[in-house]
């Protein structure tokens, strides 16, 4: 049997701007961090490349108008990418220490930047609850990554939560 709801509220329900402003700037985000792990030359000026990277990609991107919610993204994917990219090798050490079989130099540039930034903001700044980072991250990865990133990015995010708090467990026992 079928039941059939005819309860439209779920359907007609608005996201809140906050939330998809945050959803543009992880977007925003990740490619900035790709595009700092494959070639571009940030001369150690991380500032100017984002100013760069902004200028050029987000803008052609962002289809709202209104300044203070570009001002929003804005400010939100520079500190995610600022963020992941300082805590750049701790978060691939987490990798290597998660996973195993997979090295962070051997995954796939694009899945390795969702994952970078889904580990900075949901374990290393504690921004995101972790499920809410998983969702997020599948979906970037269904926007940008390969057909299986997104099982692909789950399956890992998965084992870092479990290793973490096995961790972390671990840590609050010794003391």
């Amino acid at each position: 049997m079928r039941i059939i709801n005819n309860n439209n509220k779920a359907k007609n329900k608005k996201i809140k701007p906050e939330y998809k402003n945050r959803h543009k700037a992880r977007e925003l985000a990740v490619q900035f961090l790709y595009s700092l792990d494959n070639n571009l030359k940030i001369n150690n000026d991380f500032e100017k490349s984002f100013e760069l990277f902004f200028d050029l990609v987000a803008y052609e991107e962002i289809t709202i108008t209104d300044e203070a919610m570009i001002s929003e993204i804005k400010d939100y994917c520079k500190y995610l990418a600022q963020g992941t990219w300082n805590a750049k090798y701790k978060i691939d050490e987490i990798l290597l220490r998660a996973v195993t079989g997979w090295r962070p130099d051997s995954m796939n540039a694009v899945d390795l930047a969702i994952l970078r930034l889904a580990v900075f903001e949901s374990f290393l700044d504690n921004k995101l609850d972790f499920k809410a980072a998983i969702s997020e991250a599948k979906s970037i990865a269904q926007v940008f990554g390969a057909d299986r990133s997104p099982r692909f990015i789950h399956g890992v995010l998965a084992k870092i939560s479990e290793y973490l708090t096995n961790e972390r467990g671990e840590l609050e026992n010794h003391e």
